[in-house]
């Protein structure tokens, strides 16, 4: 199969706003899978490492569909180096290894809190260095959306959030989902001679780059060794093919289709989904709380990225 073909299956499942909206919503299904997987893999693999080799077997997997097409256009891609290996610091680098060392060092309801500022990041980097206008209706969209993730994540009791402690996962976490905002909204920049599966390519090879140094810096220094179980092994594997993978290719087909900001709060979907997960692999009990969250979100979510929000935007 060659890079064209696999670009056009791409856009033949975004056609328009609404393809790009469905497309979006997997995204998110597939992030919230790497939540899971990556709680269940960290026991046996240490962060830098899952961050590395999630990079690397994504590379191996989408080279046989790209390389030829990469080859042929080296040449934009040395006129475009530095603008790529920025992207691919901010995201596979950056966010990478910031959002599983976060996750290792900090409570689940404080990293739930601090996923969902990526949607609020994206939109204040949009308004702040890009000059992107944001509508009182965005505003109600992302405020709205926010509400319904406070209620999942404290179970319908606001005193929790008085509970919560700020430790050296929180910072970790907030500066990955600010790395991630700053790549969304730099996704515009990247050479247009690029499909979004060859721009994936290029960026998975600067993440399992500039990841190796860290990985045996972790390894090697730190004494962190992956004990590679059959289940470390899915888990990983799962994170290199979905979420680092086809979520990834999605998203910049969708980012190009609709733009950054309304991109953006469809993660707010992200959490919703965790907690359907929970349900589904870990029995837990759907309450009050998880229907009135979801409402919330979804309502969120349409305000946003209603026809009227965005003509109020200016």
């Amino acid at each position: 199969m060659s890079s064209p073909s696999l670009l056009a299956r791409i856009d033949g499942a975004l056609p328009g706003r609404t393809g790009a909206f469905a497309i979006l919503l997997f995204v998110a299904l597939c992030w919230a899978g790497t939540i899971i997987a990556g709680r269940a893999a960290t026991p046996e693999v240490p962060p830098l490492t899952i961050n590395f080799w999630r990079w690397t077997v994504a590379l191996l997997a989408i080279l046989p569909f790209t390389g030829r097409a990469l080859i042929a256009k080296r040449s934009a891609i040395r006129a475009h180096w530095r603008g790529l290996l920025l992207l691919g610091c901010l995201n596979m680098t950056a966010f990478g290894g910031l959002f599983f060392l976060g996750l290792e060092h900090t409570q689940a309801i404080n990293g739930s809190i601090l996923l969902a500022t990526m949607t609020i990041n994206i939109v204040l980097v949009s308004w702040l260095f890009f000059g992107v206008g944001i509508s009182r209706l965005q505003i109600g969209g992302v405020a709205i959306g926010f509400l319904g993730i406070l209620t999942i994540i404290v179970r319908g009791e606001p005193a929790v959030l008085l509970t919560l402690s700020v430790g050296i996962g929180d910072p970790l976490l907030w500066a990955s989902t600010l790395c991630y905002a700053f790549y969304s909204t730099s996704l515009g920049r990247a050479p247009a001679a690029l499909s979004p599966a060859e721009l994936m390519a290029v960026l998975c090879a600067v993440g399992a780059i500039t990841g190796l140094p860290l990985f045996l810096l972790e390894a090697v220094v730190l004494g962190r060794v992956a004990d590679w179980t059959p289940g470390a092994m899915a888990a990983v594997g799962f994170i290199a093919l979905f979420p680092s993978l086809i979520a990834q290719i999605l998203w910049v087909a969708s980012v190009a289709r609709v733009g950054a900001n309304t991109a953006g709060y469809f993660i707010y979907t992200v959490p919703v989904f965790g907690t359907a997960m929970a349900i589904v692999f870990l029995g837990e009990e759907l309450r009050w709380y998880h229907a009135a969250g979801i409402v919330l979100v979804f309502a969120g979510v349409y305000a946003a990225t209603s026809r009227a929000g965005r003509a109020q935007t200016g």
